[in-house]
């Protein structure tokens, strides 16, 4: 039987090779004026090596004030095409589709502060919390609010980042229409509340800078909104709301496809308090599985109610291939999309289509995606499982000329991790570990089966014991 995430899809004007997609994931690797770095480059690399169909580089800011980390990449200007062309060259290299994620952010440019700010300020110098009227504060309590003519401009701002994009060479464009940002919070019914102006019809904004991209680019050039297609608060939009009122004008529009995505970082009181809105952004730990599917499913069925034939794109809390077939099973979405995972082991599409599932580092989530801070002050995107991503460049393995008989003490991840490593560059390695068993306190701390998917904590000593097994390492247990 044929693998489902194997198949390939064609939307309009796409063809991609097969059912996942590397999500755009704001990675923090910028210079600080915006720029593509070598580790920028190496982790893109890394990603479309993989395997994905397409790749989508994450969160590139169209104008400064809308930052929410000082490393964003940016789009500013025409000099910045050529610094994006590496980062496509090296995915299309690669064999993926190359897209880019065009972003704003709007209130949630106040949510890094460590201090008291300025009305109207972002907690980067320069930038700016503004909403549709502020009523909904992120950060900076006292945001402003965006005017009819700053909108406008915001307007023309991503339409040229997206005309810039096709001259990098990327093959499609998104947008971060999601989780606070400007575009979102415009979408929303309980921040955009009480304008007097053409931005009152809250689908809009989004609305023209789709338009004004098709003017720059032509109605072909594809675009692939990410968009939130449930609020999850009391008093906001739902899934059926959003395909009344949001997801028929994108129709037709002829965009793409939509990645769909739920949740928000508004401080509104959650309609599902089992999961709260918040949760279903990113999935915390302890948030189920597949905590999106039940709403893709809504969407799809929305839509074909309303005969729209819509490809549509899934993510959240998924760490197992099988998780991944259900997420593109019948009645759900399309693609898969893979945030985390894709960081934790970036070669997993690679692996289920060389028949390899057993070597996929399955992602415990507990290193969320960066490695250090967070996405809105200093974090940059990285695995707590694995230390080589986006240093590949820096830090690849090379096979030793001189061997050595390397002991190792102590058979937990740490002990496997160094013998694995040490055994794949050429060292005679073995492991001695006092127990009968090779995982430390990994194998404990994985087993509370009381609480919400602690078992995802076992992932990590059952993938290094898999690795052990495949290596030349000997193992002296008890």
């Amino acid at each position: 039987m044929t693998d489902p995430l194997l198949q390939p899809f064609k939307t309009k004007n796409l063809n991609f090779k097969n059912r996942m997609v590397h999500a755009p994931t704001t990675m923090n690797m910028s210079d600080d004026k915006g720029y593509i770095t070598r580790r920028a480059v190496g982790a893109y690399e890394a990603l479309a090596a993989g395997g994905f169909s397409a790749v989508c580089v994450g969160a590139t800011c169209v104008r400064w004030e809308g930052l929410i980390n000082e490393r964003m990449f940016g789009i500013y200007d025409d000099t910045y095409i050529i610094s994006h062309r590496e980062l496509v060259e090296v995915i299309h290299n690669n064999g993926a589709l190359a897209g880019i994620q065009l972003f704003y952010g709007g209130l949630i440019v106040g949510a890094g502060a460590t201090s008291p700010l300025e009305p109207g300020k972002g907690w980067i110098p320069g930038t700016v919390s503004h909403g549709p009227s502020g009523k909904y504060p992120i950060g900076n309590q006292k945001p402003g609010v965006v005017t009819t003519e700053e909108y406008d401009q915001l307007v023309e701002d991503f339409a040229q980042a997206a005309r810039r994009a096709k001259e990098a060479g990327y093959d499609y464009v998104s947008y971060h229409f999601c989780h606070g940002s400007l575009p979102h919070v415009t979408l929303s019914l309980l921040e955009n509340q009480g304008r007097n102006d053409v931005y009152a019809d809250r689908f809009l904004f989004c609305e023209r800078i789709i338009q004004r991209a098709q003017e720059l680019c032509g109605k072909d050039y594809p675009q692939i909104p990410r968009m939130v297609c449930e609020e999850n608060f009391e008093g906001g939009y739902d899934v059926e709301y959003f395909i009344e009122h949001y997801a028929t004008r994108l129709h037709a529009l002829g965009i793409d496809a939509m990645d769909c995505t739920f949740g928000s970082m508004l401080p509104a009181k959650s309609r599902s308090q089992e999961v709260t809105s918040g949760e279903v952004i990113g999935g915390g730990f302890y948030v189920p599985n597949l905590v999106a599917l039940p709403y893709i499913k809504r969407m799809r069925d929305g839509l074909k109610a309303r005969g729209i034939d819509m490809p549509l794109m899934g993510s959240c809390n998924i760490n197992t291939p099988d998780q991944m077939r259900e997420m593109i099973g019948e009645g759900a979405a399309d693609f898969f999309t893979s945030c985390r995972q894709s960081l934790d082991d970036p070669d997993f599409p690679r692996k289920i289509a060389e028949g390899r599932e057993d070597e996929i580092r399955k992602s415990t989530r507990t290193g969320a995606s960066l490695l250090a801070g967070n996405i809105f002050n200093k974090g940059v995107a990285g695995s707590a499982q694995n230390a080589a991503f986006s240093r590949d460049r820096d830090y690849h393995i090379v096979p030793t000329n001189r061997p050595k008989r390397v002991f190792i003490a102590g058979g937990g991840s740490g002990g496997m991790e160094y013998a694995i490593t040490a055994d794949e560059i050429g060292h005679d390695v073995t492991l001695f570990e006092k127990s009968g068993t090779l995982g430390g306190v990994m194998n404990w701390a994985g087993n509370y089966r009381t609480l919400r998917n602690m078992e995802q904590i076992a992932y990590q000593p059952e993938w290094h014991r898999v690795m052990i097994g495949k290596s030349k390492v000997k193992v002296q247990l008890n």
